[in-house]
């Protein structure tokens, strides 16, 4: 996991320009991709965005523990809804955010 970082390792070591630059372009990246062709919900891939690792954590938290307190009626509604409004977008702006800010890191520090 050396080389693939995420943008909050470079914006908490003193590389402010990296981790925004990397930021935008995951989020250019994952709007693209996710929001305008394949009709996910904005706020889902901002909220993975943000989140990072935290997201995948957060889900596990959901499964194991808060799946339990909703009405069986509802288990298949709500699991869909997690998983297409938060799962899958965390699970594709973990890889992509690591590859854009990978490519961002040494681009940039070729530059410095």
């Amino acid at each position: 996991m050396k080389y693939f970082r995420s943008y909050w390792y470079y914006w908490y070591t003193g590389q402010p320009v990296v981790a925004l630059v990397s930021m935008a372009g995951s989020f250019l990246l994952l709007f693209l991709g996710l929001v305008w062709l394949g009709g996910f919900s904005l706020w889902g891939v901002l909220l993975a965005l943000v989140l990072d690792a935290l997201g995948l954590v957060f889900v596990l938290i959901y499964v194991l523990v808060l799946r339990t307190f909703v009405p069986d009626l509802l288990v298949v509604q709500a699991d869909f809804w997690v998983l297409n409004q938060f799962v899958l977008p965390a699970i594709a702006a973990f890889f992509v955010s690591r590859l854009v800010t990978g490519v961002v890191a040494r681009l940039w520090g070729r530059r410095v």
